[in-house]
């Protein structure tokens, strides 16, 4: 009895690489999915956000129209969106 003990013993201290091995494959893999998961929820959001910022814009520039005053283009020193908000606190 003490030989086979001996010998599931030695067999399992021989199969532990394999074991982590596997394991580590394992978690390997649920990382890459988590990352893939991720990279698609960034590019949703980004598709998102410039849908929402093009319907901004638009908006704003029908404001603009309306007061019959132009709200700009994009750039870093000017945001249509807000001339149009400016705009309609006037009212």
């Amino acid at each position: 009895m003490d030989v086979l003990i001996a010998k599931t013993a030695r067999s399992f201290e021989e199969m532990t690489p394999v074991f982590e091995a596997e394991k580590v494959n394992e978690v390997f893999s649920q990382l890459q999915k988590q990352i893939a998961d991720l990279e698609k929820a960034v590019v949703e959001e980004i598709e998102n956000r410039d849908k929402w910022e093009e319907k901004a814009t638009y908006l704003a520039e029908c404001v603009g129209v309306y007061f019959d005053e132009s709200v700009g283009e994009h750039s870093s020193a000017n945001c249509p969106i807000a001339n149009a908000h400016d705009l309609l606190n006037q009212i």
